[in-house]
């Protein structure tokens, strides 16, 4: 609004002025008229002009008669022009210069002129006070919607929200021509001051259609007439810029871009200041940032810089991942210390090194210069080049010179911000341009809970607190007996007293309210120091408050909490948590809103009060429900730390493990290739092929083909895996009755109750969530029982194997539970936490490397019968015998010929006989479901993966061979049989070694009567007697017909010379007797 003038006078001084300008033309006119005829009679000209006369007249007579009338006519013609224009300019020059003359002393002894010019910032500003707190005298007032100056947030917000169609605010201001205008401006002491005003724009700027562009560069001029003290109109400006700043800048950080033309700073808009609350950083970093540039904007600091010949400006470097809040931190750090931001586009083509470092030199006073992402301005040290190809644009050295050159700005701060550091040169981050570094991570499971409490949390105004602990709030607050109460200052409001001291912000206290009055009419709490007193009403220990009006008491509900034990630490940036809140924020009221109507006659304070409520309880509570929204990459793999135990377990080959520890191989980051062959050496089952050595030797080659079953399930995963394993099974708990289910455990459960354990060290008594299933109807759009008992059993799956907000269970072995628990969603919900099972859970004795023996090697291959011979010849291991040729197994070990090629092949792993090397492996889960179908076609396959889980472990493993279990079930009487029998048919190895008798030794046979052992024996030579009756040679008449020679004797395993040349010659000696 214009403000009224006072009546019109006219004052001496502006008639004065007024006359001066009209009497000034007529004096010089005066004077002219006086001295021409004075100048003539002075001089004595008349003898000299008829003398002049006559001589132009000879000449003239002396022409011929055309010529003659040509020039007399040109002469009357031109002469009285010439002469008149002559006098004008005489009269002219006269004139101005009385004039300049007059202004020259008026200026100099009757009026004192101030200018101000719109590149100060301030120009605005000390117009606005004109306009609205000055008389203007001006004829034409320039009305319009937008305000010349930027407008607060309430009248911002009041347009975005109003429409189109809704009356838009109208601001007035004075149009201020180029001649002059007055205003009346009263000081503090009462006196009316008349200020002349007038304006000049100096260069006009070329403006783009749509009217957008920088203003025109103008210029104010304020004039006080009959007066050459100017201490008036710098009272005018001082009282302007306080009283302005003072109603404007409090809550507003200006932001500074480069002029579209020329190269100066401009004002582009002014933001709210952000408070430190608004931003969810790590504990203490935002606190370690603002006293450091604090300290740095202190006299003390500023002398230190002087003295030791420092340049006055200090560098930041924000650098972090995208989205965790680098800008938004520079902007809050603007606020804090009442900063104006400079904001430089670097990637300008139009701007050079010389226009960079203008700009930086003409930075305004305590301000920000602002250069975000700078690791995507410079790709190389060098300018950049436009679009045609043409050099242009700021070069890297431009750049450093800029920000600490001999010419650089000083008593400013430089912000930086990129998202990799890595990428800039060191010459840009250096100590002296880039003082400090501070790293912005990703969430940390304290911000995660701050920020959900920023979204969720009840929040109130302090109106007034008594010393009995009596809190009275501005509006109902909503709160519970036993809430955990955080009271924030809020800027310059009253600070609350406790027990005679400052509080300070974030203190925590505890709620109790009258459980008499209605929720949405309570106003008034009890601030207790504990939850116990809070809850049982105890009067010693209420706070003794005081003051506090204008600060905030805010809830801190126990959902956060359980919201981030949910979230990965350092893996989800607040940008992405900040948007997920605010995605389930709106859910929630679009649920609550559909639910409860929006009926006029429903329109009532405690209707909207309950809605508020529901939209509270129901959106927090789905935060911590669907978590796995927000978690929809997986966790990367600190391969570094990860145990081979744990690394193992993801594929299912962990049995291994305590054998590689064994020879100091702990680690993934151990691992090599060559283990690949001296793991053959370790244990047979590394040797042959198989699935799980397979498996496993894609892990020690780093093979990326096992990447798809390696890799970590993240919580979406698991919850979306169990609902498509599942979908469409009969009812919860059915399945596994149906199974017949033993030993896995499987059987009917209750109904859930799935809602997470509670933790609440602050003894906080949030309302109750509303039920499990409820949110999930409301959430996931399920209507029917059988689908929400699912979902449900679904997000307990997900929450009982999440660890920290992860997962540690790979996607090998979820396949291979819901394997183990195919049609039975009870059995694989009930038994889910043994996925987790970890190299720290394993007991001593799962630690410990077990060695195959000679009976379970054998065992396997169903030739234990053959154990007792190679003990006896000292061969107790596996490794003892592995060397063995078949030969040797057959003498060694009391084999057949069939049984040592088998043994053979095994322990050589000869690949060319893979049927061999099958039956010794150990089958997969799907192999013992085909092996039992194979024997019982008839059978359903549920019985089929009853079997397979009878004798496999939660990963999947079998202890027994594939022989061995195709032998157990081929003798099976029946399915029936098959399960009854299997302790007996398939015993632990240490009750089957138990079990096996060594077989007795037959009697030694009687000494032979036969002519033959008694003819050796007489010779002591009986002990050959057995190699002749093998051959049939048993009376004198077969040994002298027998074509008996050495080589013949050395055939029948008489190897020794000496025994042979003897039985020859009693051979001899007996046919010629």
């Amino acid at each position: 609004k214009l403000a009224s003038p006072p009546p019109r006078a006219r004052p001496a001084a502006a008639m004065g002025r007024q006359a001066a300008v009209l009497l000034a033309p007529a004096v010089a006119v005066l004077g002219v008229s006086l001295a021409v005829p004075w100048l003539l009679c002075m001089f004595p000209l008349r003898p000299y002009l008829g003398f002049a006369v006559v001589q132009v007249q000879t000449a003239v007579d002396a022409l011929p008669e055309d010529v003659r009338k040509y020039l007399i006519g040109s002469i009357f013609v031109t002469c009285p022009i010439a002469l008149i224009t002559a006098l004008g300019g005489v009269a002219y020059k006269v004139y101005y210069a009385t004039v300049d003359r007059v202004n020259h002393y008026l200026s100099k002894h009757c009026q004192v002129t101030m200018i101000f010019t719109s590149k100060d910032k301030h120009y605005d500003v000390v117009l606005d006070y004109i306009g609205s707190r000055c008389c203007v005298e001006t004829g034409k007032i320039l009305a319009s919607t937008q305000p010349r100056s930027n407008p607060s947030f309430q009248e911002r917000l009041a347009g975005w929200l109003g429409g189109k169609m809704n009356m838009p605010s109208l601001y007035y201001q004075p149009d201020i021509q180029s001649f002059a205008s007055f205003f009346h401006w009263t000081d503090d002491e009462g006196t009316t001051h008349k200020i002349w005003l007038s304006r000049q724009i100096e260069k006009p700027q070329i403006r783009s259609d749509s009217g957008k562009g920088a203003r025109d560069p103008e210029t104010i001029s304020l004039t006080m007439w009959w007066s050459t003290d100017s201490g008036v109109l710098k009272q005018f400006l001082t009282t302007a810029l306080q009283t302005m700043l003072k109603e404007d800048s409090e809550g507003t950080v200006d932001i500074y871009v480069k002029h579209m033309w020329v190269t100066m700073w401009t004002k582009a808009i002014s933001r709210e200041r952000r408070d430190r609350d608004t931003i969810v950083l790590d504990e203490g970093l935002a606190d370690y940032v603002v006293e450091d540039m604090r300290h740095f904007f202190t006299k003390t600091t500023a002398d230190w810089y002087h003295n030791a010949g420092i340049p006055y400006r200090r560098g930041y470097l924000l650098y972090g991942p995208p989205g965790c809040g680098k800008t938004s931190f520079a902007q809050v750090l603007a606020g804090e210390l009442r900063l104006d931001v400079c904001l430089m586009n670097l990637s300008n083509g139009e701007m050079n090194d010389d226009d960079l470092a203008e700009l930086l030199r003409a930075a305004p006073a305590r301000s920000m210069l602002l250069l975000e992402d700078v690791d995507a301005i410079f790709v190389e040290r060098g300018a950049g080049t436009d679009k045609r190809g043409r050099g242009g644009g700021v070069s890297f050295s431009g750049l450093l010179n800029a920000l600490d050159g001999a010419a650089a700005q000083e008593g400013c701060v430089i912000m930086l911000t990129t998202s990799h550091k890595d990428r800039l040169d060191e010459a840009l981050i250096r100590p002296g341009r880039c003082d400090v570094h501070v790293h912005i991570e990703k969430a940390s499971k304290d911000q995660a809970k701050r920020m959900f409490w920023r979204f969720f949390a009840k929040e109130a105004t302090i109106r007034s607190a008594s010393g009995a602990g009596v809190v009275t709030t501005a509006a109902a607050h909503g709160f519970r007996t036993g809430d955990a109460i955080m009271y924030k200052t809020c800027g310059d409001d009253d600070a609350l007293i406790s027990s005679g001291q400052k509080a300070e912000s974030q203190t925590v206290f505890y709620a109790r309210v009258d459980p008499t009055v209605p929720p949405h009419s309570q106003t008034r709490l009890e601030l207790h120091r504990t939850a116990e007193s809070a809850l049982g009403g105890e009067r010693a220990a209420l706070a003794d408050l005081a003051g506090g009006k204008g600060a905030k008491l805010q809830t801190l509900p126990e959902a956060g909490t359980r919201f981030a034990t949910r979230i990965p630490d350092k893996q989800v940036s607040m940008a992405k948590l900040q948007g997920y809140l605010m995605k389930q924020k709106l859910l929630a009221e679009q649920e609550v809103k559909a639910k409860r109507g929006a009926s006029p006659a429903e329109d009532s304070v405690e209707h909207n009060f309950g809605l508020q409520e529901s939209m509270w309880a129901l959106a927090s509570e789905t935060a911590v429900m669907n978590v796995h929204e927000l978690l929809d990459v997986k966790p990367e793999a600190e391969d570094t730390q990860v145990t081979v135990y744990d690394h193992f377990r993801r594929v299912g080959v962990h049995h291994f493990a305590p054998l590689f520890e064994h020879f100091g191989v702990r680690f993934k980051r151990d691992l090599s290739e060559d283990l690949i062959e001296r793991m053959g050496a370790w244990d047979p089952l590394l040797k042959g092929d198989g699935p799980r050595r397979d498996r496993l030797v894609q892990l020690l080659k780093g093979d990326k083909a096992i990447d798809a079953v390696y890799g970590l399930a993240d919580l979406s995963i698991l919850r979306d895996r169990f609902l498509s394993t599942f979908q469409g099974m009969p009812e919860a708990g059915a399945a596994g009755a149906a199974n017949g289910a033993t030993k896995n455990g499987t059987k009917a459960m209750p109904p859930l109750v799935l809602t997470r354990a509670r933790s609440d060290p602050s003894g906080s008594n949030d309302a109750p969530p509303p039920p499990r299933k409820e949110l999930l109807r409301s959430s996931s759009g399920v209507k029917d029982d059988q689908g929400l008992r699912l979902l449900e059993m679904a997000h307990a799956f997900q929450e009982r194997l999440e660890r920290h907000g992860k997962t540690d269970v790979s996607i090998w072995q979820l396949d291979m539970h819901f394997q183990r628990y195919e049609g039975d969603p009870v059995g694989a919900l009930e038994h889910c936490s043994r996925l987790r099972l970890a190299c720290e859970d394993r007991a001593p004795a799962e630690r410990e490397a077990k060695w195959m023996t000679a009976f379970g090697f054998l065992r396997r291959l169903g030739l234990e019968a053959h154990v007792f011979s190679l003990e006896d010849n000292g061969f107790g291991l596996w490794v003892d015998f592995k060397h063995l040729s078949k030969d040797e197994l057959k003498d060694k070990g009391g084999m057949s010929e069939a049984d040592a090629v088998l043994c053979h092949a095994v322990l050589s792993g000869n690949k060319e006989r893979a049927d061999l090397l099958r039956k010794f492996q150990s089958p997969e889960f799907s192999d013992l479901v085909e092996f039992f179908r194979e024997r019982f076609p008839e059978a359903p396959r549920s019985d089929a993966r009853l079997f397979a889980v009878r004798l496999t472990d939660d990963a999947g493993f079998c202890a027994f061979s594939c022989l061995q279990v195709r032998a157990y079930l081929a003798v099976a009487a029946g399915r029936a049989a098959a399960f009854a029998d299997i302790g007996l048919g398939l015993q632990p190895e240490a009750e089957a070694r138990g079990a096996l008798a060594r077989p007795e030794k037959p009697p030694p046979p009687g000494e032979p009567d036969d002519w033959v052992h008694l003819w050796l024996k007489a010779e002591k030579l009986d002990g050959f007697s057995r190699a002749f009756l093998d051959q049939a040679l048993s009376t004198r008449e077969d040994v002298l017909r027998a074509p008996i020679d050495h080589d013949v004797l050395k055939g029948m395993g008489i190897n020794k010379l000496g025994d042979r040349c003897k039985i020859l010659r009693m051979i001899e000696a007996e046919g010629s007797a």
